[in-house]
């Protein structure tokens, strides 16, 4: 066989004619390394400079790491007794990995086939490699077919690795002596580079989702062998861990080139080794001496057939945490003072003075009533703050026992108490980092807390239910409160300190008793958003609904106002309010109050009537006269028994 393969080999070197022989696609190949004089009998792969071999293990690297685990599908081993080896090449042409067995390997190395050599056609001649990336799919030469002695009674087998798009990574050979050749080689060959293209497709898929979500990334990790190796991490993780982006420094490279060794991030190294299955864990991280924290969640993955052991880590900064935890307990600011309804002198000085005080960085303190708005008026201080970009949280200071709000402000470790969940818990104060805290109801807040929260306030730093490290935090805080501070500081019920250093700016907000015709632009304003939101078209509000509204005393103020008029829409089949169905609710509500006007409006019975008088008992001209549709007006009639 060998005689024979030098006798076909040195015709096609001797003779043009016989080199018609070759496949079309060699033919010209052949004939270019011919006419340039290349010495077939000297010609090798040509070994590259130590600063190349740097540039294209940079360059290989993902390629490596993609083709790590598919590699092994070949199934060879040191001690194996396959007949074949396989070769990766970079696009370049340069050999960068050699797959083999001992037996196999002491081949090649006899023959002359060594690591980071160099296969261009131009150095070598036609040859597997530069057949099968010029034609950009498989390549099957026996070895009289290439132009080099060295590659003589031999078999290849050659495909390009490419991504989905078309772009060339490199390629993987298999080559064995011409006497093991085989057809199941080239379908080996195809099995194995598909895999290869498909790692690219799902890493390649997996870092283009996350880097499309701020404040979150993955890290997969190839525990296959002894070491902890990184296969993919993505470009979020390197913001999260106080770091510049490289990815191509950490393909493949040991976990602890990123993250520092043990004795540092005991925590973490507890959870890799550990292979620990953990989820929305808030980690410490040391990071080339930098310290920084994120929340992560593990889970392992396992695929026997492709030999491929590796964990997932994923990452989600503190930051997004505080964004989700935000949207999540509803705590958003949708509010800005261009949403906020008024006209009142006395209501827009009020606003005037808030909007002054969004511009600065110092702490609020509102005042007034229930249901006069403090909530709406510091989410518009929010927005028009230059934290706007930042959180904004809100707690209801009298919804939490004694025990529990002391963790809800500043969050709690793992196993703080009975209860806590594991990997601890964020506290307000870390979720409204950059942003604000909306402190309401803050007149109930205990006593003994109100000292916690003064030291905060004082050392902007904040130390976890259970932790022994202090956080530092910086917030803005705008407190809220119906209650009279000052008396309660008389009583010793509330911290005279914490009144000054929560109110050095303080923002009374008038009652809607005291707001004029502000509560008939609020009523249009809320009845409209409220039948938009039921899908209804619009409700009017009649002339003595209007009167009535304004006479009426409103103690449980705007929130009253907005649950009267959703009450009413939401049970009433009617395009117009009136005042008797305004008393018709208020009466059921509120069965016992003296705060119902007894004057300034007519019940609409007694209307009807007087209308139908005026107009000759014209019905069309009596519902227009008192502001009601025809078929609203007709109802009415039956209603009252003015018709049969």
């Amino acid at each position: 066989m060998e005689e024979k393969n030098m006798i076909i080999w040195k015709q096609l070197h001797a003779s043009s004619e016989a080199r018609k022989s070759l496949p079309p696609d060699l033919q010209q190949d052949w004939e270019d390394a011919v006419s340039q004089g290349l010495d077939p009998y000297d010609v090798r792969p040509a070994k590259i400079s130590l600063e190349e071999q740097k540039k294209a293990r940079k360059k290989t690297n993902e390629l490596l790491v993609y083709a790590e685990t598919m590699a092994t599908a070949l199934a060879i081993s040191d001690k194996g007794d396959e007949n074949y080896c396989a070769l990766m090449f970079g696009v370049d042409g340069v050999l960068v990995k050699i797959y083999a067995n001992e037996k196999i390997e002491s081949w090649i190395k006899g023959i002359g086939i060594e690591r980071w050599t160099r296969w261009s056609q131009a150095e070598i001649g036609p040859n597997v490699f530069s057949n099968g990336m010029r034609q950009n799919g498989v390549s099957v030469l026996s070895g009289e077919q290439c132009y080099a002695r060295f590659t003589l009674d031999s078999m290849w087998y050659f495909s390009p690795i490419k991504a989905a798009d078309g772009m060339v990574f490199g390629g993987l050979a298999l080559l064995c002596e011409d006497k093991y050749a085989s057809p199941i080689y080239t379908s080996l060959l195809i099995a194995v580079s598909k895999g290869i293209e498909l790692n690219f497709h799902w890493f390649d898929m997996m870092e283009h989702f996350t880097d499309g979500t701020e404040g979150m990334g993955f890290m997969t990790i190839d525990q296959s062998g002894k070491e902890e190796r990184i296969m993919t991490v993505s470009k979020e993780i390197f913001t999260m861990l106080k770091l510049s982006y490289d990815p191509y420094q950490y393909h493949y490279a040991k976990l602890e080139h990123l993250v520092d060794p043990l004795p540092a991030n005991k925590e973490f190294w507890s959870i890799i080794q550990g292979r620990k299955h953990i989820s929305d864990r808030i980690v410490s991280f040391s990071c080339r001496g930098k310290i920084a924290e994120a929340c992560i969640s593990t889970s392992k993955y396992i695929a026997p057939d492709i030999h491929t052991d590796a964990m997932v880590v994923v990452f989600s900064s503190l930051g997004r945490i505080q964004k989700l935890a935000s949207k999540q307990t509803g705590s958003v600011a949708r509010y800005t003072f261009q949403t906020v309804i008024g006209q009142d002198k006395g209501f827009l000085e009020t606003v005037e003075m808030a909007q002054r005080a969004a511009e600065s960085n110092s702490n609020i303190l509102l005042l007034g009533e229930s249901g006069t708005g403090k909530d709406v008026l510091s989410q518009a201080i929010h927005n028009q703050s230059y934290r706007r970009k930042g959180p904004f949280v809100a707690i209801n200071c009298a919804s939490f026992s004694r025990d529990l709000i002391a963790s809800e402000l500043f969050g709690y470790e793992e196993g703080a108490f009975t209860g806590a969940r594991r990997g601890g818990s964020l506290g307000k104060f870390e979720l409204a980092n950059n942003g604000t805290l909306f402190l309401d109801e803050i007149g109930d807040m205990p006593l003994d807390l109100q000292a916690v929260l003064l030291r905060t306030l004082e050392e902007r730093s904040i130390m976890r239910v259970g932790g022994s490290k202090m956080i530092d935090v910086n917030v803005r805080i705008i407190a809220a409160t119906n209650k009279n501070l000052q008396e309660k500081i008389k009583k010793g019920l509330f911290r005279e300190d914490l009144f000054y250093r929560l109110g050095v700016v303080r923002i009374t907000i008038p009652p809607l008793r005291q707001r004029g015709a502000d509560v008939v632009l609020l009523a249009q304003q809320l009845s409209k958003n409220i039948c938009q939101r039921q899908g209804r078209l619009p409700i009017n509000l009649t002339n003595d609904a209007i009167v009535f509204l304004q006479e009426y005393q409103w103690p449980g103020n705007i929130r009253e106002l907005r649950n009267l008029l959703e009450g009413i829409i939401s049970t009433q089949n009617s395009d117009v309010i009136n005042a008797d169905q305004i008393i018709r609710f208020l009466n059921f509500e509120n069965e016992d109050s003296d705060s119902v006007p007894t004057s300034g409006y007519q019940p609409e019975k007694l209307r009807i009537i007087e209308a139908l008088e005026a107009n000759r008992g014209n019905r069309s001209k009596a519902a227009d006269a008192i502001g009601m549709s025809r078929s609203t007006f007709y109802r009415r009639l039956r209603e009252y028994e003015l018709i049969k």
